[in-house]
Parts: C-alpha cells; sequence; structure tokens
C-alpha cells in the first residue's frame, strides 16, 4: 500500500524521499527529534516534512523518526512517486465532516461535554460499584 499512503500524505509536504501521511496522530516525536526536517501543522493537528534532509546527520534522526514513528506514519520512499502526477488527498480538517466535528469540538470547548449530561457519570460509577459488588 504504499502508493495510498503517498495518495494520503499531508499536503504540506516538500516533495522528496520523505513524506507523513495523513494518519499521523501528532506525538511531537518527530519534531522532537528532528526540528529542522519536521513542523506542525496547527490546524490540523498533525506532522510534515518542511524540508528534506540535507545532511548525514538530519538523514540518521529522519530515519530514526522513520523507525520510532508509533503510528507508521513518516514514510521514506516519496523518491519513487511523482508528486505532481499523484496529487495529495484533501486534508480531513477540511472535509465536510471533518469541519462538522471541529465545530462540534468548538461547542465543547469552554465546557465539559458531560454538562449537559450531569447525571451521566453519577450513574457510570454507580453501575461500576454495584457490578464490583456483585462480583
Amino acid at each position: 500500500m504504499p502508493r495510498d499512503d503517498f495518495q494520503h500524505r499531508a499536503p504540506e509536504n516538500v516533495p522528496g524521499k520523505y513524506y507523513v501521511s495523513d494518519q499521523c496522530m501528532d506525538c511531537d516525536l518527530c519534531r522532537e527529534t528532528a526540528p529542522t526536517v519536521f513542523a506542525r501543522h496547527a490546524p490540523g493537528g498533525y506532522s510534515y516534512v518542511r524540508k528534506q534532509p540535507e545532511t548525514a546527520k538530519e538523514e540518521s534522526l529522519v530515519r530514526e523518526c522513520v523507525e520510532g514513528c508509533c503510528v507508521s506514519t513518516i514514510h521514506g520512499d516519496g523518491d519513487t512517486f511523482d508528486w505532481q502526477a499523484i496529487p495529495a488527498d484533501t486534508p480531513y480538517y477540511l472535509t465536510p465532516e471533518g469541519r462538522a466535528a471541529h465545530e462540534r469540538f468548538l461547542d465543547f470547548k469552554n465546557g465539559s461535554c458531560c454538562k449537559r449530561r450531569p447525571n451521566f457519570l453519577v450513574r457510570f460509577f454507580q453501575r461500576i460499584f454495584r457490578n464490583d459488588r456483585n462480583a
């Protein structure tokens, strides 16, 4: 599935060998390990390759990121694809579904989502403790 990963890359990646696909969970590992190569796209909440590694040290750090990525979203096969012929997909946060999810999140940003159902946690914990006593 390398071509699928390539097509689902973050559109901010600069063309070259390395790229980040859209499955990035924004763990910050790559940006901490190789800050000159990776950057964070704040609105989308993911990392991307801002520049390809130029030195042996940068290359080594990026390979470390590829190996250490917990969701395997950093890839090193970008030089085998035509960046112009295979456009990147629209990021999720720009799709209608992504925008709707973001709007729902903003509704709860200034307060807990449980405020609309204040008894939920009380009932939840009562159920847990009741089941513990019955076990």
